[in-house]
């Protein structure tokens, strides 16, 4: 139906826009001196909590046993990649950490290979060597940050691409709401827990507190809804499609709102690497999508938390 189509696309874009956005929320934030702690505190606290009431109102099913415990172990995976990409932020231009972050499905594939989850086909090996081309050419060119910068980038790649790991290995009928509750939940005792042993500096003015809002609310919240929602109408492969703006809308709001630059090698390899990292997910969809009547075990919904 078209109608369903083009509300799907409309909100894998505004998901992707949320998403996009959080590199400028956190550049609020870190004007005024907050640490990274306390910013993903108040995100996942926030964000926790909205997510949760609306799991609840939906009485949709929740994880039990071996997923629950999945759920916790992905929750705790997020929560340092989301340390390592919100870190890198202070070392390196949003530009080059969101670019750098989409290496992602690259480790995602090397993984599952190496650990026999996944055959990894001549094609596969074509579709990453052309991916990492593309990260060749972002780092040979005139990076804005410091190469503790690229490293905590690439660190959140590879966290990621563990919690993506692990969400696929998941059989549960749990909906994604409620998983994206309990992974939400549990970032958000991660970092309670950090919070408690040491000193915790909140916002002090508007400015800030406007930067954790829009970080936890938009960024967070309405982003992951959003991509559910639309990829029940779209399906994943043309989600993962759409959801290649993210890249973009963190770049542009640099370059806007943050006087970041952006390089010819920038443009260049990222297009390059994130032309290939979706290349490699939708072959990866392809071969995991079930037969006709069979259960989805992973619906990609985790994605983005």
């Amino acid at each position: 139906m078209p109608n369903r189509k083009i509300t799907g696309l409309a909100f894998v874009a505004l998901s992707a826009f949320g998403f996009g956005s959080m590199a400028l929320s956190v550049h609020l934030t870190y004007n005024e001196g907050i640490d990274t702690r306390t910013v993903l505190g108040l995100r996942f606290s926030i964000a926790a909590g909205i997510i949760s009431i609306s799991a609840c109102l939906t009485r949709a099913a929740w994880p039990r046993n071996k997923a629950l415990f999945l759920c916790v172990v992905m929750g705790v995976f997020y929560a340092a990649m989301a340390w390592f990409y919100f870190t890198a932020l202070s070392e390196a231009s949003s530009g080059t950490v969101a670019l750098l972050l989409y290496t992602y499905p690259i480790f995602v594939a090397i993984t599952s290979w190496t650990m026999k989850f996944e055959a990894f086909s001549k094609k596969d090996l074509a579709i990453v060597s052309a991916a990492l081309m593309g990260l060749a050419l972002i780092l040979g060119g005139d990076l804005q940050g410091s190469p503790k910068g690229i490293v905590l980038s690439l660190m959140a790649a590879v966290s990621y691409a563990t919690y993506i790991i692990i969400g696929g290995r998941m059989k549960d009928h749990a909906s994604a709401l409620t998983r994206a509750s309990v992974i939400l939940t549990t970032a958000a005792i991660v970092y309670f827990l950090a919070c408690v042993a040491a000193e915790v500096r909140l916002p002090r003015n508007a400015e800030s507190w406007f930067g954790i809002a829009s970080l936890a609310v938009f960024g967070t919240a309405v982003a992951i809804y959003a991509f559910i929602a639309g990829l029940e109408r779209l399906g994943p492969i043309h989600t993962s499609i759409v959801s290649t703006i993210e890249p973009a809308v963190t770049i542009s709001l640099g370059v806007l709102f943050m006087g970041e630059l952006l390089t010819q090698n920038m443009v260049v390899g990222g297009a390059i690497l994130v032309s290939s990292s979706v290349v490699l997910a939708m072959s990866k969809t392809n071969d995991a999508l079930p037969k006709s009547g069979d259960p989805v075990a992973l619906t990609h919904a985790d994605k983005g938390l």
